[in-house]
């Protein structure tokens, strides 16, 4: 038998700790990159502050174990961390890991008020550009993006991450420090429609969620539930809409 040696690039995951005030803090599995954005998007999309203009300085430190992220936010929000979770530990798979007891995980963001409506041609032009996006998933193989579109279609911003709901929040980091309002377009990710994915994108007032692979059951009551548009297999120029058909123009 001969043997080939074959060079591979692997993406990176490190522990990673959240430290808001110096008092709480979670260690998630990340790629280490773009780290303020996940503490800022993670902190917005986890209902720790309710809006982004609570969260100060934040700062990136390697350790020797890691890479620890220290968070400054409005004081009066420290009881919603706590409250969160106190030093648990989470994984890059789910977001849910570590929660405190049910009643968090399960955790329905206000209903959304916002008409936006989806267009079909819209989701098909995000969706065609996605790929483009994933300068760390086309080499390995093993980094989920995250990218917000406008109402046309056209993309504007992108996160990668090797965990789905990592890439989600370094996406909404990068939109709280642009000043960008989530109302303004709607989200997509290369993986499936979770549960988390949903209740981020319903919390922070995203109007629509759209996954090129499948979305869990649980993920589309809670989209039921918050009023947010939420497309399964939207690739190839078609789309599920599992919640939101009101709002939605896409064929099914």
């Amino acid at each position: 038998m001969s043997t080939t040696a074959v060079s591979d690039a692997v993406i990176e995951e490190v522990p990673v700790s959240l430290e808001w005030n110096g008092r709480h803090a979670i260690v998630t599995l990340a790629t280490p990159l773009e780290l303020e954005a996940l503490a800022i998007g993670f902190s917005w999309s986890e209902g720790l502050v309710e809006r982004p203009a609570q969260i100060g300085a934040v700062e990136v430190v390697p350790t020797a174990q890691g890479m620890a992220v220290l968070i400054e936010i409005d004081p009066a929000c420290l009881d919603r961390v706590a409250a969160r979770q106190a030093a648990a530990l989470a994984s890059s798979a789910c977001g849910l890991c570590g929660a405190r007891d049910l009643a968090a995980a399960n955790r329905v963001p206000p209903r959304l008020t916002d008409d936006f409506r989806l267009a079909p041609a819209a989701v098909e032009r995000a969706m065609a550009a996605l790929p483009s996006q994933q300068r760390l998933g086309g080499p390995t193989g093993g980094a989920h993006v995250a990218a917000f579109a406008d109402r046309d279609g056209a993309l504007l911003y992108a996160a990668e991450d090797v965990g789905r709901h990592n890439a989600f929040d370094k996406l909404l980091g990068k939109l709280a420090r642009a000043g960008v309002a989530p109302g303004d377009g709607f989200a997509l990710v290369s993986a499936r429609a979770s549960f988390e994915l949903a209740q981020k994108a319903a919390t922070v007032g995203l109007p629509a969620l759209c996954a090129v692979s499948a979305a869990s059951a649980m993920a589309v009551r809670l989209a039921e539930a918050a009023g947010l548009t939420l497309v399964a297999f939207a690739r190839d120029g078609r789309g599920t809409c599992l919640a939101g058909a009101g709002r939605l123009e896409l064929a099914v």
